[in-house]
């Protein structure tokens, strides 16, 4: 059974720290997102091998905001991924 770091501390065991959450930084605006078993602090979006906020993910839904663009074809070509097609507003999408 897997116990959180409150149950660990709480026995009599000794604490053994394990890695609860992975960190990463926004791709859109930087923001340090922690991602544990019980929190959704944002997307990975695999398509382009990127990880976004929760605000910045809804915020592009509709596809890429223009000022992205460089960026993520900068990504994708260091990725050695063709770039997707346009959806229907000329944006790349989402996901």
């Amino acid at each position: 059974m897997r116990q959180g770091i409150a149950g660990i501390c709480n026995s009599r065991e000794t604490p053994v720290m394990q890695p609860e959450s992975l960190t990463a930084a926004c791709f859109c605006c930087d923001t340090k997102l922690h991602f544990t078993p019980d929190s959704d602090a944002g997307q990975v979006i695999e398509r382009y091998g990127v990880v976004v906020c929760t605000p910045c993910f809804q915020a592009n839904a509709a596809g890429w905001a223009p000022k992205y663009e460089e960026k993520l074809l900068r990504q994708l070509q260091r990725s050695h991924i063709a770039p997707p097609a346009r959806n229907r507003s000329g944006r790349l999408p989402l996901d």
